[in-house]
């Protein structure tokens, strides 16, 4: 019985037919998503554990920090070849920088629907969470959701312009 879940477990990663077996970069699409689904996950039932809100507020918080800075440094360099950031010019205005590969790099479409799903759907989950927690009248995890929304609503809007730069590249290009 222990083997069959090592094949179905090998199957839903990346073995022979499984979910990833596709993509170029598993492990990144494997990091991708555990790095969305531990926030999440410790949001949910970190509480129904230590009891202390300040800590699992504090963990959650950390947990998309790293989630932010993983999609914005590495995930989206190595899934789909964009990358984003923002500078402070001479007079004080903020320029976002969009930068996308020239298409030498293939994207495997796993990669980029692994990447994208999950980039476009986390905000929808701290937003959903946001509006369960107004309704409570739970003001801290209202706080705390917030946060959260905007660190990844800030990577989904940077990737998007990301995206869109690099279609203006490759119409440019044709």
């Amino acid at each position: 019985m222990s083997d069959t879940n090592v094949i179905n477990s090998e199957n839903i990663v990346g073995g022979e037919g499984g979910f990833l077996s596709t993509a170029n970069n598993p492990v990144i699409c494997i990091f991708h998503l555990i790095f969305k689904g531990a926030s999440i996950i410790a949001f949910i039932f970190l509480n129904l554990f230590i009891d202390e809100d300040i800590a699992t507020f504090l963990i959650v918080v950390i947990l998309c920090a790293v989630d932010f800075w993983t999609v914005k440094n590495v995930t989206g360099r190595l899934l789909v070849n964009l990358r984003w950031w923002s500078e402070i010019d001479e007079s004080g205005e903020e320029n976002w920088i969009y930068e996308s590969d020239d298409g030498k790099k293939a994207v495997g479409r796993t990669d980029s629907f692994v990447f994208w799903s999950a980039l476009y759907g986390y905000p929808m989950f701290w937003l959903i969470f946001g509006l369960i927690d107004f309704l409570s009248f739970k003001f801290l995890w209202i706080i705390l959701c917030v946060i959260c929304f905007t660190l990844s609503f800030t990577n989904a809007q940077g990737y998007y312009g990301c995206q869109q730069d690099q279609k203006t590249k490759l119409s440019a290009f044709v």
